[in-house]
C-alpha cells in the first residue's frame, strides 16, 4: 500500500489545525470543568432529595452533544476565516495572472494585423502613385514636344488669344462692376452661352461634326489630356485612358495619402498607447480600423 507524503508545508498547516483545535478543545474542557464543579457545590447544598441530584446530572450530560456541536461549529468558521484570509488574495492573484497570459496572444493577434494592414494601404499607395507620377512626367514631356513641333501649337495659341480676350473684354469689366456697384452679372454671361451659343454649336455640330466652343474629340485627345495605362484595382487588368492633367494630379493626392496614412497606421501599431489595451482585452483586433491620427497628418 502506497504512503502518502505530505509536503512540509501541508505538516506545518495540519499541525497548525491540530494545535489549534486542541487549544480550542482543552478551554472549552476547561470551563466545561468550573462550570459542572460550581454546579455541583450549589446543588449539594440545596438538593433536597437524591433523586434532584441524579437528574442534573442527567441534564448535563444531555447537553455535552449540544456544546460539542458549538464547538465544532466555532473550529469550522475559524478554519474557514483562515483560509479566506489566506486564500483569497492568492486566487486574485492567479486570476490575475491568467489573465494576463490569455491577452498577451490578442496583443500579438492586434499588433501583428494592424501593422500588417497599414504595410499592405502604403505598399499599394506607392505603387499607384509612382504608376500617376511617371504618367504625368510623360505627359508634361509630351504636350511640350507637341508645343515646338507643330502638331499642337496652333490650339495653344488659339486658346491664349481667347484667354486673354475673355479675361480683358469680359471678366475684367465685370470685376469692375462688381467693386464698384457690388452687383455680380456674370449670370448674364452664363445666359448668353445657355440661350446663344450652346444652340448654335449644336446646329453647327449637326451640319458638320464639329464644336465651335470646343475642339474635336481627337485633338483634346492628343493635346490636352494625358495617356496613362495602369491597373486601377477593378478586376479588368491594365486600362489605356485619357484623363486631364488636373485629373491625375488629384489621384496623385490621394496615393500619396494613402501611402502617409499607411505609414503612420504602422507606427502607431507598434507604439504603445490605448489602443493596446483595446487589442489586449480582444477588441478591434482584424486591423481595418484606422489608427489614431497621432502625427497630426492624416
Amino acid at each position: 500500500m502506497n504512503k502518502i507524503k505530505l509536503s512540509i508545508y501541508q505538516k506545518i498547516g495540519f499541525a497548525a489545525l491540530g494545535l489549534v483545535a486542541i487549544t480550542l478543545f482543552t478551554i472549552f474542557l476547561s470551563k466545561k470543568a468550573t462550570e459542572l464543579r460550581k454546579k455541583r457545590e450549589a446543588t449539594v447544598e440545596g438538593m433536597e432529595s437524591l433523586d434532584d441530584f441524579f437528574n442534573s446530572i442527567g441534564n448535563g450530560i444531555k447537553n455535552i452533544p449540544n456544546d460539542l456541536n458549538n464547538l465544532g461549529s466555532s473550529i469550522t468558521s475559524f478554519v474557514g476565516q483562515v483560509g479566506n484570509t489566506i486564500l483569497g488574495p492568492v486566487e486574485a492573484i492567479l486570476t490575475d495572472i491568467e489573465n494576463f497570459f490569455e491577452g498577451i496572444p490578442r496583443l500579438r493577434d492586434g499588433i501583428f494585423n494592424h501593422v500588417n494592414c497599414g504595410a499592405q494601404e502604403a505598399k499599394t499607395g506607392a505603387d499607384y502613385g509612382l504608376d500617376v507620377f511617371k504618367i504625368i512626367l510623360e505627359c508634361m514631356w509630351d504636350k511640350q514636344i507637341k508645343f515646338w513641333n507643330g502638331s499642337c501649337t496652333r490650339y495653344y495659341i488659339i486658346d491664349i488669344i481667347f484667354g486673354i480676350f475673355y479675361g480683358v473684354f469680359i471678366e475684367l469689366p465685370l470685376l469692375l462692376i462688381y467693386a464698384i456697384t457690388g452687383l455680380d452679372l456674370q449670370f448674364l454671361i452664363d445666359l448668353i452661352i445657355e440661350a446663344v451659343i450652346l444652340p448654335v454649336d449644336t446646329v453647327i455640330f449637326t451640319l458638320t461634326g464639329y464644336h465651335i466652343i470646343q475642339w474635336p474629340e481627337s485633338v483634346i485627345e492628343n493635346c490636352y489630356r494625358c495617356k496613362g495605362t495602369m491597373d486601377f484595382g477593378d478586376g479588368k487588368g491594365k486600362q489605356t485612358v485619357y484623363k486631364t492633367m488636373g485629373q491625375w494630379g488629384t489621384m496623385l493626392n490621394c496615393t500619396t495619402h494613402q501611402f502617409i496614412h499607411g505609414v503612420a497606421k504602422i507606427f502607431t501599431s507598434i507604439i504603445p498607447s490605448a489602443k493596446w489595451i483595446s487589442w489586449f482585452e480582444g477588441n478591434h483586433l482584424d486591423g481595418g480600423d484606422d489608427s489614431p491620427n497621432v502625427f497630426g497628418i492624416l
